[in-house]
């Protein structure tokens, strides 16, 4: 029996989550879309050092990818004077 293999952590997780994330900036300012672009860069950078990010099937992998994916965008807003 194979199991699905679960995809290994990257952008394409924040892409999936961009319009709520966007939803939630704009709350916050004027220009989600810059703060957007900023975020998908500082959710990038984090990747590096991410935990689990060698075993993405891990249980803990999932909610650290919701977790980080806030956080870039708080970091993001905190940078555009939010």
């Amino acid at each position: 029996m194979t199991t699905a293999s679960v995809p290994q952590p990257g952008l394409a997780q924040f892409e999936q989550l961009r319009p709520y994330l966007a939803l939630l900036a704009g709350r916050f300012c004027d220009r989600p879309d810059l703060v957007m672009n900023d975020a998908a860069a500082r959710f990038e950078a984090m990747l590096e050092d991410w935990a689990y990010r060698d075993s993405p099937d891990n249980p803990m992998a999932n909610p650290l990818v919701i977790c980080t994916t806030h956080l870039a965008v708080h970091l993001a807003l905190q940078a555009h004077g939010v």
